[in-house]
């Protein structure tokens, strides 16, 4: 497998999890490993081949500790097929997926692909919403998805412009989606008056 920028990454992710959904339900479990194999290496293949930026660059440093998640729950996913633990197995299949979503899209943020990732745990509920703040965030749904992943590993709560800078974006782009967000229910926002910083919380997750 190659991870190009040229290609829809999500074309790529759903055919490496429909063919792992089909191993686990066939029970072929050493097929099961291989396509984790396959997934690992090529994630270590891709991140290895990234030009190295400063180590003061936050969001290549955000990146590579979204990606480190991945790694650790695709170890984890492993090792209970190893030990035949398959139910455990199965019931960490959506975060693997969920995780695996928003590695691939941390690194086509870095390889500046973020306008090929069509799909996201935003997209089911923005078929559904039709209103300008989910067709803005269908435009934008990668840098949600790394706004969001963010807001996770800072425990679900944090400022505007912290969020910005661990994310490399601006803060005006950070607000723009974080308001959008909001207006979908998925973020709550307040100024603190004593810290004079917009405040974000993270209300709810999909997929």
């Amino acid at each position: 497998m190659t991870l190009d920028p040229s290609v829809a990454y999500d074309t790529l992710l759903r055919r490496c999890i429909e063919d792992l959904r089909s191993a686990l339900l066939l029970k072929d479990f050493g097929r099961a490993v291989t396509i984790l194999d396959e997934i690992d290496a090529t994630l270590h293949n891709f991140v290895k081949n990234l030009p190295k930026p400063p180590l003061s660059d936050r969001r290549f440093l955000g990146a590579m500790s979204i990606i480190k998640e991945f790694f650790d729950t695709s170890s984890r996913f492993k090792a209970l097929l190893f030990e035949g633990r398959i139910q455990e197995a199965k019931e960490i299949l959506p975060q693997f997926e969920s995780q695996l979503r928003t590695a691939t899209t941390s690194l086509t943020l870095l390889t500046g692909g973020a306008s090929m990732v069509a799909t996201s745990w935003i997209s089911p509920t923005l078929t559904t919403v039709p209103s300008e703040a989910s067709l803005y965030l269908q435009l934008s749904a990668p840098v949600a998805n790394l706004l969001i992943a963010t807001l996770k590993r800072l425990k679900g709560i944090t400022d505007i412009d912290t969020l910005a800078k661990e994310t490399g974006l601006s803060p005006i782009e950070t607000s723009r989606i974080i308001n959008n967000l909001a207006a979908l229910g998925y973020v709550a926002q307040e100024f603190d008056p004593v810290a004079k910083k917009f405040i974000v919380r993270l209300l709810k997750e999909e997929g």
